[in-house]
């Protein structure tokens, strides 16, 4: 099932919780059924006409970039300084593209110990926000 995070309603930021979503025929269109226990409590009420209630974030997403990695640092990879490989997945999106919309992506295992090799790099492209030209499609 899909993944979600439950903010935390606390000054305490590490309260946010992740659980899997668990088939529920008996649930509402409101209601979700979770696997695990919930251990601090969410705030979810609006009190005072102030919306207190904590957020819902959907975890998982449909498109995934997963780097391929080996279980130990080798070669001429900074093996020095990590016992794990560090040599992940690279997407580059390179000067002069026509259009990029990258949006409900996950990448996992990606970016390199490299100068230029980060999980998305847009090589060389100016400006790629609305100051450049990008609309929300």
């Amino acid at each position: 099932g899909d993944h979600i995070v439950l903010a935390s309603t606390d000054y305490n930021m590490e309260q946010a919780e992740d659980f899997q979503l668990l088939p529920c025929a008996e649930c509402s269109e409101h209601q979700v059924k979770i696997s695990g226990e919930i251990k601090y409590m969410h705030f979810g009420e609006i009190s005072d006409e102030v919306d207190l209630r904590g957020e819902v974030g959907l975890l998982t997403r449909n498109i995934r970039f997963q780097g391929e990695v080996q279980d130990s640092c080798y070669g001429d990879n900074y093996c020095q300084f990590f016992d794990y490989d560090t040599y992940g997945g690279h997407v580059k999106i390179l000067q002069g593209f026509k259009n990029v919309h990258l949006s409900g992506i996950e990448f996992t295992r990606m970016g390199q110990q490299v100068l230029g090799r980060y999980p998305v790099h847009f090589h060389m492209a100016g400006d790629v926000d609305e100051v450049g030209c990008y609309s929300r499609p």
